[in-house]
């Protein structure tokens, strides 16, 4: 039985969460996403764990209400 955790490209990752490659982008710089880098100069694509991708989806629409519920101050 294989227990490793198989990482997919942003791309494959975007696949499967029904978004767009940047949005896997915003959600890895947002903190929702883990990005695992290859070796410091080697020409290899970020991989992300698909099993993150539904829990960040919802944490992104959550984060998105809240900042829609913020009162800006009167001018």
């Amino acid at each position: 039985m294989n227990t490793q955790v198989t990482r997919v490209t942003r791309e494959e990752a975007a696949l499967l969460a029904g978004v767009s490659p940047r949005q896997i982008s915003r959600w890895s710089a947002a903190g929702l996403l883990t990005a695992e880098h290859g070796p410091i100069g080697a020409r290899v694509p970020a991989t992300y764990d698909p099993q993150e991708l539904e829990g960040a989806a919802w944490r992104w629409k959550e984060m998105l209400k809240e900042a829609r519920e913020v009162q800006l101050p009167p001018d």
